[in-house]
Formats: structure tokens, C-alpha cells, sequence
């Protein structure tokens, strides 16, 4: 039996976060659609992003993912850092156009699979 963990950094919003009041039915269709498949917008693949303290999960993208097996383990905060931040703008403006109200922010979990 082998042992999975993996700490991920995305950038998104979780789904608790958002008002689906003030968003069109297009909008919430355009979610439901990204929870099936991730969609590729303006050169990201977003995704839903499964939390293991939320059920419900949240849409992003994933910036950066640090595997327990990882042979390299080691990793430049701040390219990460200027990747991230990079990543949310271009996230913001995408949702933005699709009507879609979110606040991105950068988040991360460890994911403890089985």
C-alpha cells in the first residue's frame, strides 16, 4: 500500500464564497459545466478543485503541486509567488467576462489521497 499527499497551491474561490444571486443562469451553467470538465480559458485550465474541509469544493487553477514522492522537492518561492499572482489577475478577468462575480484568491490544501 502506498502512501499519497500532495499540498497544492491554486488560485480560485470556493464555492461557499460566491452570491449565485447576482450572477445569470449562463454564468451558473458556465460552473456546473467547469465542475464536469475543466475548461480552458484565456490560457488556463480551470478546474473544480476538490477540498478536503469543504465538501463542496471550489473552481480554479492549479499554480503549483508538491508531490510526497517528489524526487525534487525544492522550489523558488518567489517564481511561485510571481506565477500565482499572474494567475489570479488572468483568472479574475476570465470569470469577469463570463459574468461570473467571485473574489480570486490564492489558496492551498494537502490533499491526503488513498
Amino acid at each position: 500500500m502506498g502512501t499519497y499527499a500532495c499540498w497544492r497551491l491554486w488560485a480560485g474561490f470556493k464555492f461557499g464564497d460566491i452570491d449565485y444571486k447576482e450572477m445569470s443562469e449562463e454564468a451558473c451553467d458556465t460552473l456546473a459545466q467547469i465542475c464536469d470538465m475543466p475548461l480552458m480559458m484565456q490560457g488556463l485550465k480551470v478546474e473544480h478543485i476538490s477540498l478536503p474541509e469543504d465538501s463542496n469544493g471550489g473552481i480554479g487553477v492549479v499554480v503549483s503541486e508538491l508531490h510526497w514522492n517528489d524526487d525534487a522537492c525544492a522550489f523558488d518561492p518567489e517564481e511561485m509567488s510571481q506565477k500565482a499572482q499572474h494567475v489570479v489577475g488572468r483568472l479574475q478577468a476570465a470569470l469577469r467576462e463570463l459574468g461570473i462575480i467571485a473574489q480570486v484568491s490564492l489558496m492551498h490544501h494537502i490533499d491526503l489521497g488513498e
